[in-house]
């Protein structure tokens, strides 16, 4: 798919380099659950409760989508936000 011109997006990673980008602990436990591990497995190899697995993959999860979500922003809202200019402000001219 290609961008609108004068559209520049930061590059995108695949789903494994943002699993990388992940604090250790979220990053494992998604790596295992895609390897098809169950909960009380996961929870032995992080040392955590069974109960507390389900909290923890969710947390994963949000964290995961965030940086997927953020590597697909409009570089000029990204540069827009640098400049502490409000992201959701039209610029002079611009059509809706």
């Amino acid at each position: 798919m290609t961008q609108p011109a004068g559209i520049r997006t930061v590059r995108c990673v695949d789903r494994s380099a943002a699993v990388k980008q992940l604090p250790a602990l979220h990053g494992v436990a998604i790596r295992l659950r895609d390897a098809g591990t169950n909960d009380h497995v996961i929870a032995v190899a992080l040392d955590i409760d069974d109960d507390q697995v389900a909290t923890l993959l969710h947390i994963a999860d949000a964290k995961l989508a965030n940086l997927l979500v953020l590597q697909r922003v409009p570089m000029r809202a990204v540069v827009a936000g640098l400049e502490g200019e409000p992201l959701n402000q039209r610029r002079q001219g611009e059509r809706s």
